[in-house]
């Protein structure tokens, strides 16, 4: 089934959107339904909210290293970089499937992929731009997860981290 989910907290949109469907032949992606939502969604959204959107797939095919093509990715990120250039409030788009962390800074708002806390270092598999910490069980470097706080005034992102790698300021 789809799952779509919209929050409303302290003047800030968070959605977040399904990107596996184990139906489709490329099961990683969006569906067209998915990206009507997100639109009329947005154009619902009032003026003073930031938004952030949450995926465990990235966006774009050339970041993913399991994926040969994400479905309605490019369709995705074209139409939420419309709005941001029309608007200014698409803070992130957030994602963990790269099991690792990169900023990407094509688009007038930052791709975010973040570590995850699944205790691997699979280097060979990952797009060379991608940080992957060492990790080793019984230390502190098994376990990785970050905490978010955002700065609206600012529009900063703070991640702050645990276990591998290092804290992160996205602007």
């Amino acid at each position: 089934p789809i799952i779509l989910k919209n929050f409303l907290v302290n003047q800030i949109r968070l959605i977040i959107l399904n990107s596996y469907d184990n139906s489709e032949r490329d099961r990683y992606g969006f569906l067209n339904t998915q990206l009507t939502w997100v639109e009329d969604l947005l154009e619902k959204t009032p003026s003073e909210y930031s938004i952030f959107f949450i995926s465990h797939e990235t966006l774009l095919t050339e970041l993913d290293f399991w994926s040969n093509n994400i479905r309605n990715g490019n369709k995705l990120a074209d139409m939420l970089n419309r709005y941001n250039l029309r608007t200014g409030r698409i803070i992130a788009f957030i994602n963990g499937h790269l099991h690792g962390d990169y900023i990407d800074r094509r688009f007038s708002f930052p791709i975010v992929s973040i570590g995850c806390n699944k205790c691997e270092y699979l280097t060979s598999k990952k797009v060379d731009v991608i940080n992957t910490p060492k990790r080793k069980i019984g230390e502190y470097t098994q376990d990785l997860w970050d905490v978010m706080m955002f700065d609206k005034k600012d529009k900063i992102i703070r991640f702050i981290r645990f276990g591998a790698g290092e804290d992160r300021i996205v602007r």
